[in-house]
């Protein structure tokens, strides 16, 4: 199968992803397409009154639509579906600085005490939870951006290669950032692909402006040591043969929503591409 990046004499982000934890894709949006996705985008977030709306796809079917854009789909992993999906939109009145952090949480349909996952969290109704390492490391984020994103407007900034330390004590911020932080300036239409667990962080903008940005995350299922399902981000998280096979993603949009297992099956073989190298990793084969 022809890749349609090389086709465009664009290197895949898969090789990148691994190595640095980002890669940014020039122009996947066309200028047209981007004026009614701002104003969609100005539409939700006017309607919500906050410059940070969760579960996007569901409020809107034109970013619903947006997610299962086979451009972007070309983007992430094969079997990945989106699992989360943000609207950040920074204005000189909404203007906030975001510390180095890294994307630690998930969002499931139900609190359980499992072991590896904790401490937990609810965000706009929604149960979050960290958890184990190896769930994180099978997801991608796609950054799309509606706006040109500079130094002056609050650009996101990324520590290169600080997703392959796992989940990173406070205390070594610091170091690592002062190693490799990079400012990813971007155009509208551009995409940021990232690791969630590379470090990141956001000036407060210089110039009052606009900068739109939407934040898709996606995953697929992953197997844990003995064989058996864990489940993907979104899912409930239950003990032994009592986890529900039902994926119920953080983002309440049909048809994603809910989706029995045969029907996700279905969806993975509809969107088959090449195999990536890009789906679960041991730490090995992340550099560790």
């Amino acid at each position: 199968m022809t890749d349609p990046l090389e086709e465009r004499g664009i290197q895949h982000p898969r090789t990148a992803l691994v190595e640095k934890g980002y890669e940014i894709i020039n122009a996947v949006l066309v200028p047209e397409e981007i004026e009614p996705l701002r104003a969609e985008a100005d539409r939700i977030a006017s309607s919500m009154g906050s410059a940070c709306v969760r579960h996007l796809r569901g409020r809107s079917s034109i970013f619903a639509a947006l997610a299962c854009d086979s451009r972007l789909l070309g983007l992430i992993p094969n079997g990945h579906i989106p699992v989360r999906s943000i609207l950040f939109d920074k204005t000189a009145d909404r203007n906030w600085p975001v510390q180095w952090h890294q994307d630690l949480t998930i969002a499931v349909r139900e609190v359980v005490d499992v072991p590896g996952y904790g401490p937990w969290s609810i965000k706009d109704g929604v149960a979050h939870v960290q958890p184990p390492v190896e769930v994180l490391q099978a997801m991608v984020t796609l950054r799309i951006h509606l706006d040109d994103a500079t130094a002056e407007n609050g650009a996101l900034r990324v520590c290169s290669g600080s997703h392959l330390s796992g989940r990173i004590p406070q205390a070594q911020i610091s170091t690592l950032v002062a190693e490799g932080e990079v400012l990813c300036e971007c155009r509208a239409g551009d995409v940021l692909v990232m690791a969630p667990l590379v470090l990141h962080a956001s000036r407060r903008a210089k110039v009052p402006g606009r900068r739109r940005v939407v934040h898709f995350g996606s995953s697929k299922e992953f197997v844990g040591q003995n064989g058996t399902s864990k489940g993907r981000p979104g899912e409930s998280v239950t003990r032994g043969d009592r986890r529900r096979r039902e994926l119920v993603l953080e983002d309440p949009s049909p048809p994603l929503a809910r989706l029995h297992e045969s029907t996700a099956r279905f969806l993975h073989r509809m969107w088959a591409r090449e195999p990536s190298p890009l789906g679960l990793r041991t730490d090995a084969e992340y550099g560790r």
